[in-house]
C-alpha cells in the first residue's frame, strides 16, 4: 500500500494535467477563434458594462484586434494604439552579423 504523502502529489498532478487538456486548451482555442460580438450585445450596456464598448477607452472583442495582456497595450476606440503608464515601445535590436574577413 502506497504512503499517504505519494498518492496526493499524483492525484494533484494527474488532476492539474486533465484540468489544462480539457480546459485551458480548449479555452484558449474558443478565445483565438471567436467571431466579433454582435452590435446587439454591444448596444445593451448590461452585457459589456465598463469592459468594453461605449464608455471604455477599448473596443469589443474582434479578430481583427489583438489579444491583449495585462502588461501589454490595446488598441483603443480611436483605432490608436494606447500604451500602460510608464511603458515605451521597445526599439528595433538590430542582426548580430560575423565580421566578414577582409582580403589584403
Amino acid at each position: 500500500m502506497s504512503e499517504p504523502s505519494e498518492g496526493l502529489p499524483l492525484y494533484v498532478r494527474i488532476r492539474s494535467t486533465c484540468f489544462f487538456v480539457f480546459y485551458d486548451v480548449p479555452a484558449q482555442w474558443i478565445g483565438m477563434h471567436a467571431d466579433p460580438w454582435p452590435a446587439d450585445v454591444q448596444k445593451r450596456s448590461y452585457f459589456s458594462g465598463p469592459v468594453c464598448g461605449e464608455g471604455s477607452d477599448r473596443p469589443c472583442p474582434d479578430p481583427a484586434l489583438p489579444l491583449p495582456t495585462k502588461r501589454s497595450g490595446h488598441i483603443g476606440t480611436d483605432g490608436g494604439l494606447v500604451l500602460p503608464s510608464g511603458a515605451e515601445l521597445p526599439g528595433a535590436v538590430p542582426f548580430e552579423r560575423p565580421e566578414q574577413e577582409r582580403e589584403p
